[in-house]
């Protein structure tokens, strides 16, 4: 009798031990929050949408760029063409390294509560417009360089 109640007693706890926590997955949010969340995350991602299309116009810009400097008569100052090949480089790299870290919503709302969320988002949504900023910024100097031929 001893030996049953103990190894019930061992099982109770190693299956108590071994059982996840529900609070860290068993989240439940209202409607409100929900909708909140949801509207925030579509605000950060049509910062995306408005900067993705963009990296293609980059990558064009660096390309006309790159020609420049290999030109036998460059127009701009050799430094500053390759000062802004860089500096449109770091602006696509951000981008990718952004994409490449974003958490999709479903996966933030297994692991955080609401406020949490809404840090990230809020967190996330500067880092995009952060990147908007520079490329937006780095393509019109990069235009404007080309302009100089």
């Amino acid at each position: 009798m001893t030996y049953r109640f103990f190894f019930l007693t061992a099982a109770t706890v190693f299956l108590l031990a071994c059982g996840s926590d529900p609070a860290a997955t068993d989240r439940t949010f209202t409607e409100a929050e929900l909708a909140k969340q949801e509207a925030a995350y579509n605000e950060m991602m049509e910062a995306h949408d408005r900067v993705m299309p963009r990296m293609g116009e980059i990558f064009q810009l660096n390309r006309s760029l790159e020609t420049q400097l290999s030109g036998e008569t460059p127009t701009a100052d050799s430094t500053t063409v390759r000062a802004m090949i860089e500096s449109l480089t770091t602006a696509e790299d951000d981008m990718m390294e952004w994409m490449s870290e974003l958490e999709p919503l479903d996966s933030l709302r297994t692991e955080l509560d609401h406020a949490a969320i809404m840090g990230y988002i809020e967190t996330e949504n500067q880092a995009i417009l952060r990147v908007e900023k520079d490329m937006n910024r780095g393509l019109e100097e990069g235009m404007n360089l080309i302009e100089i031929e």
